[in-house]
């Protein structure tokens, strides 16, 4: 069995200053396993050794500095958390007061470390979490400590990213109990701090030309590429000649990029954009209308498609329409549309 391990933070007051830092957000991903478990309820059956595994994202901009020692807690977001002991779901109290942090400890004094606190970051506090079956509040916690100083080279856990296995182990806690005794023990196996890719959106309207009412859906494929890059790919369902999109695309990305639209009887479409790290109103994205055999023009061989499928209640690629007929109107468009071609 593992001992209960305390982490040598000596600090007396809870002096603090807010910071800020580039924004970002970063998840701390922890795994162990099951040392012991008396806790009834949903715990009851968990064996030892089970798989243990606890998630959650911290906000980079959101951190308090410790006037006094060197460690700086990082604002947890709740809604992220994730307990999983043994195939069991364990929630966390949201919302909590005093507010959660993860603290990194650098240097402090002579070692490096981190640690789970609520209210100050200077030394380590439980969070609150529930047990599946039973009423009462249980307390969650978690520190780990390196022997030496040489794993943090500052507070700033952009910096760190990365896996802390057991090497340079110190000491560690990792339990859930009530009034400060244990019930539930984990071993230690690993904490990864990683970047948690942020998104920005794309919005616009994509414009399908030469069509009315629509008695079908039409589905356009896109992909937003950045030279060979391809930064996100999808489809948008229209269900009439002008549908609102939304496409998530990464924040770190920036420059000149080009959604490419293709699909259905259209031809593909390049909408040049300009990404800055921010949403971007794209506007309207309109496609030409007639290709029903997805050559890349408009040609005879479509008015020919169009003509031997007359009079079919269709909603295939040769209703140009979409009405849900082959009709002369579809042929009408494709004569209009003759010699288009693929961007």
């Amino acid at each position: 069995m593992v001992l209960m391990k305390q982490l040598p933070v000596f600090a007396i007051m809870f002096a603090l200053t807010l910071g800020n830092a580039h924004a970002a957000t970063v998840q701390v991903k922890v795994l162990a396993t099951v040392d012991y478990c008396v806790i009834a309820g949903g715990l009851a059956s968990v064996p030892d050794n089970a798989p243990v595994e606890m998630t959650f994202n911290v906000d980079t901009t959101n951190f308090l500095d410790s006037t006094n020692f060197p460690t700086r807690g990082y604002a947890v977001d709740l809604a992220s958390f994730n307990l999983n002991v043994g195939g069991v779901s364990v929630p966390i109290v949201n919302p909590q007061s005093p507010q959660c942090w993860f603290v990194l400890r650098d240097n402090d004094p002579a070692v490096d470390g981190f640690f789970i606190s609520r209210g100050g970051v200077e030394l380590p506090f439980n969070w609150q979490v529930t047990i599946p079956g039973l009423a009462a509040v249980h307390e969650l916690d978690f520190s780990r400590g390196f022997n030496d100083a040489t794993p943090f080279s500052s507070l700033d856990i952009l910096g760190e990213l990365g896996i802390y296995d057991f090497s340079n182990m110190g000491s560690y806690q990792f339990t859930i109990g009530r009034f400060g005794n244990p019930g539930a023990e984990f071993v230690y196996q690993s904490t990864e701090f990683s970047l948690v890719q942020s998104n920005i959106d794309l919005t616009g309207n994509l414009v399908l030309q030469d069509t009315g009412v629509f008695a079908a859906n039409r589905t356009i494929g896109y992909q937003v590429m950045q030279g060979t890059v391809n930064l996100g790919s999808g489809t948008v369902v229209a269900g009439s000649s002008s549908t609102a999109f939304t496409i998530p695309v990464p924040a770190s990305a920036t420059g000149s990029a080009t959604i490419v639209w293709d699909g259905s009887s259209f031809l593909r479409r390049n909408t040049d954009i300009s990404l800055t790290g921010s949403n971007v109103a794209v506007g309207n994205a309109s496609l030409q209308n007639g290709d029903t055999n997805n050559s890349g023009e408009v040609d005879a061989a479509d008015i020919d498609a169009i003509i031997a499928a007359f009079g079919d209640q269709t909603v295939g690629d040769t209703d140009l329409d979409v009405s849900g007929e082959v009709d002369a109107a579809d042929i009408d468009i494709a004569i209009a549309n003759l010699g288009g071609q693929n961007d």
